[in-house]
């Protein structure tokens, strides 16, 4: 019964109760087995809904014949049994993964699509050998803190109740019931690392230390603690750092250096997501930071990174600047659609009385009608433009490095122009040369629309007073 409280404390602790549903990943294995006879005998006591999984790997001749007998095991108890077919090896030929590996992907994927379509907790039979086994797999691979954290009880909806109990217990539950299980000849098959780190790597720290197996687990326990207090730190540093597009640099530096990795990870989060980054990725993104303005980098999911100035941006691999190619704009008081937006001009007679009047827009512009000299057009940038400033003429591209408009954002960025003289760099400067003066009595106003809907309204003075 002391296996059985523990367990229920656990299910307990995480509100499982009459309204749930357990689905359990079975196996013919004495830690598999133990867990649904334990499940079972607390059913009635907790009043929740198991269910059972055998996820067939298509691996061994034998698994037919144990998912039969399972099936049989369950019929007894009346809890529902599900097999789940999945292909190893054609998963093995796409990701060139191991077998373990691959196996383990597809049996957790197979789980979790049971367990969403019966809205059910997931539970698994892993249990403190499993843990320092665990932790030992991934000092062989390498691993960070995060790894070293081991298996946690639970993720999600997935709980591993049996996690802090020790092989001995479980074989004394099953043999003071005289319960059966099958075993599995795979786990002796030394081919496997797993198998091999039990029954050879194992063993042989136990000469050294007896306690190994404890010591690796107080290892995770400790591992996973330190690495939550480090996340934390690192989502308050991501925080500071991150304006809703990019990442600031000069503050992320700030940061101390075991932080810095985990806020770049932050980032790589919220720009897309984690899925196939690995240490390469976070230590690219360390690099673009220290380098130069404009290195860049291409991080899973055809995301590329960037180091404009003092921040550290992202845009998709596909990418490209808009065409160079112009949009001539008639004077006609009507929206007209462009690559980069759309726009309205229509001539008018000055409609202020003084500079003060004049409204300072990011979106509409009133220019002097004698500036405009050829044909209005819409247009990115060309080598040869220029703006009036302070009295002179200096080129787009120095504006641009002076204004600091990041390096991606220059080639897509829309220029209201006659021929290479910009009247009006979109959002932004507006040349000096096509401001009002006081002597001014024709002007044309100049609308932008980013979202390029569908309507052709005649301006209204009033709609920018």
């Amino acid at each position: 019964m002391e296996l059985a409280r523990e367990v229920r404390s656990f299910l307990e602790e995480r509100g499982i109760g009459e309204k749930d549903c357990l689905l359990l990943a079975l196996s013919g294995g004495r830690d598999s087995l133990c867990l649904f006879h334990v499940l079972v005998e607390l059913r009635p006591l907790m009043g929740y809904r198991l269910r059972a999984m055998y996820v067939h790997h298509g691996l061994r001749r034998e698994a037919d014949e144990e998912a039969a007998w399972l099936r049989r095991c369950c019929l007894v108890q009346e809890v529902p049994f599900t097999v789940a077919y999945v292909n190893v090896g054609e998963r093995v030929e796409q990701t060139k993964e191991s077998v373990e590996e691959a196996a383990r992907a597809l049996r957790y994927r197979a789980l979790e699509e049971e367990g969403r379509k019966q809205d059910a907790w997931i539970l698994t039979a892993h249990h403190a050998q499993d843990q320092a086994e665990t932790v030992l797999l991934r000092l062989l691979r390498g691993s960070g803190l995060r790894g070293l954290g081991g298996m946690t009880a639970q993720r999600g909806r997935l709980l591993r109740p049996l996690l802090g109990v020790e092989p001995a217990r479980i074989v004394k539950y099953m043999e003071e019931r005289e319960l059966c299980w099958r075993q599995d000849a795979s786990n002796e098959d030394l081919r496997y690392t797993r198998n091999w780190v039990r029954h050879r790597l194992i063993p042989l720290l136990e000469e050294k230390n007896p306690a190994v197996q404890r010591s690796l687990r107080e290892l995770a326990d400790q591992a996973r603690q330190d690495e939550e207090y480090m996340e934390r730190e690192a989502e308050a540093v991501f925080r500071e750092a991150y304006d809703g597009e990019g990442l600031s640099i000069p503050i992320l530096e700030k940061a101390p250096a075991a932080l810095q990795g985990r806020v770049l990870f932050c980032f790589l989060r919220q720009k897309g997501g984690t899925r196939n980054v690995g240490r390469v990725h976070i230590q690219m993104l360390k690099e673009i930071c220290r380098g130069p303005q404009g290195g860049e980098g291409t991080a899973p999911g055809g995301r590329v990174f960037y180091r404009s100035y003092d921040r550290l941006l992202m845009r998709k691999k596909e990418d490209r600047a808009l065409p160079q190619a112009g949009v001539e704009l008639a004077w006609d008081g009507l929206w007209h659609d462009t690559p980069w937006g759309r726009f309205r001009v229509r001539k008018m007679e000055n409609p202020f009385q003084n500079f003060q009047q004049i409204p300072d827009l990011p979106y509409t512009k009133w220019v002097n009608c004698d500036t405009i000299t050829e044909q209005l057009v819409a247009r990115t940038r060309r080598q040869g433009d220029y703006l009036g400033v302070g009295g002179g003429h200096q080129s787009l591209k120095k504006y641009m490095v002076n204004a600091k408009i990041p390096r991606e954002e220059r080639d897509r960025m829309a220029v209201l122009a006659c021929g290479s003289h910009v009247l009006w760099v979109v959002g932004k400067r507006l040349s000096e040369e096509a401001r009002l003066t006081q002597h001014v009595t024709q002007v044309v106003c100049i609308e932008y629309d980013p979202k390029k809907e569908e309507e052709n309204n005649c301006w209204n003075p009033k709609e920018t007073e």
